[in-house]
């Protein structure tokens, strides 16, 4: 890992996208700021290059919080700018994202890989020229599509564009925050420890 470790959580930008299914790596981010303010102060939010930009420590670790402040299909052109300015190579950076085809509440932590269909991750790749981040891959789960819906790609693609930018139901509430802490936690770990270590300890 280089020496400033970038955390770039996706979303959309803008208030009718808060909360929702997309944005969870947003909300990661917010999880993990406010775990690092329990420990010690950290920097004010910054924009930079079209992101929000906010560093922090964990123990002796320090870390880039970057939100892209463009929309999901275009993440990675801030988000190379901000690596830029702050020399962050490709080993450095740690992408937080949602994910239909894991369960919801489930956390797998890889590096590289395609982009399952994910428009941000297809934005970063294509920007930065290439796949080998590290993903925190964010189970949202998948709608229950109407009969026949597997057969028609364009009313599946659209079940799944209206599931994503959802918001989480009541019930859905104790899992995400339950996978918030655990990939607060694995964020923590992947910082000090290193890769192999968050994937034992907390792959689901």
């Amino acid at each position: 890992m280089s020496q400033l470790q970038l955390i770039a959580g996706l979303g959309n930008p803008g208030a009718q996208y808060e909360k929702t299914r997309h944005n969870l790596g947003f909300m990661l981010i917010d999880a993990l700021y406010a775990h690092a303010a329990e420990k010690s102060q950290p920097g004010a939010w910054r924009e930079r290059s079209g992101a929000l930009c906010s560093e922090v420590r964990l123990g002796s670790e320090r870390l880039l919080l970057v939100k892209p402040q463009t929309y999901m299909n275009r993440s990675g052109e801030p988000l190379v700018q901000v690596m830029q300015f702050y020399k962050v190579a490709v080993d450095g950076l740690v992408v937080l994202h949602d994910e239909v085809d894991i369960p919801l509440g489930s956390l797998r932590i890889k590096q590289g890989g395609g982009d399952g269909g994910h428009n941000g991750i297809k934005s970063i790749v294509q920007s930065l020229s290439s796949p080998e981040f590290v993903r925190f891959r964010l189970g949202i789960g998948r709608p229950m599509l109407p009969p026949g819906a597997e057969r028609s790609e364009a009313v599946r693609a659209d079940g799944i564009s209206n599931w994503v930018l959802g918001r989480f139901s009541q019930e859905e509430q104790p899992s995400v925050r339950q996978l918030l802490t655990r990939a607060t936690l694995a964020l923590e770990t992947l910082s000090a420890e290193g890769l192999k270590a968050a994937q034992n300890r907390f792959n689901s």
